[in-house]
Parts: C-alpha cells; sequence; structure tokens
C-alpha cells in the first residue's frame, strides 16, 4: 500500500482530479484547498509527498 499524500489546490477541479487518480493508484490521499490547512494536516500527520498548486491566494506554493 502506498504511503499518503497531501494534495494542496484552490481549485476543486484540480482537486478532485489529483485525488481521483492518486487514489486510483492506491494512494490515500488528504485534499486541502490552501496553505493554512496544508499547514495544519503537515502538523496532524505524516506524508510520503505533498503536491501544492504553485498559484494560490495567501501564501503559494513556492512559499508553503
Amino acid at each position: 500500500m502506498a504511503g499518503p499524500i497531501l494534495v494542496v489546490d484552490d481549485d476543486l477541479f484540480f482537486r478532485q482530479l489529483a485525488t481521483d487518480l492518486l487514489s486510483r493508484r492506491g494512494h490515500r490521499v488528504v485534499a486541502v484547498e490552501n496553505a493554512t490547512l496544508a499547514l495544519e494536516e503537515v502538523g496532524r500527520a505524516t506524508f510520503d509527498l505533498v503536491l501544492t498548486d504553485v498559484v494560490m491566494p495567501g501564501v503559494d506554493g513556492f512559499s508553503l
């Protein structure tokens, strides 16, 4: 079983697309819509990978 992945994207369509594709490959996926929620999730759990959108309001993927 593949490890958990955190998906961070402010666009619902792309967040759901990434979640669906990764889930089909056997990954457990946690998806959130902004950097604040992403940091909360990282504080709660360990992820093998964090996939983040580069352009988001507030804090972008480079700053995260």
